[in-house]
Parts: structure tokens; sequence; C-alpha cells
């Protein structure tokens, strides 16, 4: 059985508690990437996850395309989701352990910035994932088929509509199906130090 790692990006959505109490009651973890912009009013639902086990990553404040934004924009947006980040870290009474960051669009930034937002990474100390190949974008279910060789990691979006209409947990669901089975708290810990 191929085991997953969960990724959520562009969370919290308002029914955001949902999400984490339908994954809490399947024993799943996954790394949560935040938008800055959303948490405000989640504190509180964010922390109490990083209690159950999962952790948080930056996703950006305003979820802006990097590759239009100056060297100094994104400077900005990473350094001011990554404070919102430890705040909810301090919030949870829990270390800030591991720093990850998921560029928005799975674009880095141009060819001119790209290395200066790797830098202002580094310098705040995020971490590179330990995982292999990684599918950002995709909702189909049969794409799933593709990932019997080689995906580790599944990428899932926490939009209301999606988990209102049941696609978020139908795409989890199917993912058991096809024998693919997701990390616990402590599975997901393993894989990434």
């Amino acid at each position: 059985m191929k085991e997953l790692i969960l990724t959520i990006d562009d969370a919290p959505s308002p029914l955001f508690s949902d999400v984490l109490d339908y994954l809490v009651g399947k024993g799943i973890c996954a790394i949560i990437f935040v938008r800055g912009d959303f948490v405000a009013g989640h504190e509180q639902e964010l922390a109490d996850a990083i209690k159950k086990g999962f952790i948080i990553g930056n996703h950006s404040y305003s979820h802006p395309h990097f590759d239009k934004l100056s060297a100094k924009a994104a400077r900005e947006e990473i350094v001011r989701a990554d404070k919102i980040v430890d705040d909810i870290y301090r919030l949870s009474g829990r270390e800030r352990g591991l720093k990850y960051f998921r560029f928005p669009y799975g674009v880095g930034g141009t060819p001119e910035t790209e290395g200066a937002n790797q830098n202002v990474l580094a310098e705040l100390g995020y971490s590179a994932p330990r995982f292999a190949s990684r599918r950002d974008w995709y909702w189909d279910i049969p794409l799933l088929y593709d990932w019997q060789t080689d995906a580790t990691v599944l990428v899932v979006h926490d939009k209301e509509p999606n988990v209102r209409l049941g696609l978020f947990q139908y795409i989890i669901e199917e993912a058991e199906k096809q024998r693919f089975s997701f990390c616990d708290r402590n599975e997901l810990y393993k894989k990434l130090l």
C-alpha cells in the first residue's frame, strides 16, 4: 500500500473545523498551508490542530502570483504570514519545529526574483521537504491511478464549496479505495524529520 502525505492549501476556510474533525476521525494528519489573510478568527482552531499533530505551514499572506511581485513585496508576503504562523504556534503552547512554505500557484518568482525568495525562506529557517514528487492543482480522481508508482504527496484545497459539497472528503476516500494510506501523526513526523 502506497503511503501519502496529505497537504492542504488555502486554509482555513469557514468550514475548516469540519475538515479537521473529518481528518482526526480518520486518523489522518496533514501539513496545513495557511493563507495569512484567512487566519483571523481561526487562531484557536489552528492551535488545536497543532495540538492534534498537524503541522501549520506558510502559504503567503494574500496568495499572490510570486512571478508578478518584486523581491521586496515577496519578502513582505512571506514574513507577514510567517509571523502569523509563529503566533498560532505560541497560542498552541507547542514549539514550531519544522517550517514549511508552499508558493501559491506553484511558482516561486521570476527568474530575477526566485533566488531572492529562496534566500528569504532560508533566512527565516524554512526547510526543504524531504519527500519525492508532488502533484499540485489536480482534483481529477483518475490521476490517482498515475500515482501508484511515484507520488508521496497529495495536495488538496480547503475551499468552502469543496468541503460543503463533499469533494474534499471524496478525494480522501477515493485515494483510500485505490489502496493508498495516509500518514498518521507519528508517521508524518518520522517522514519529515
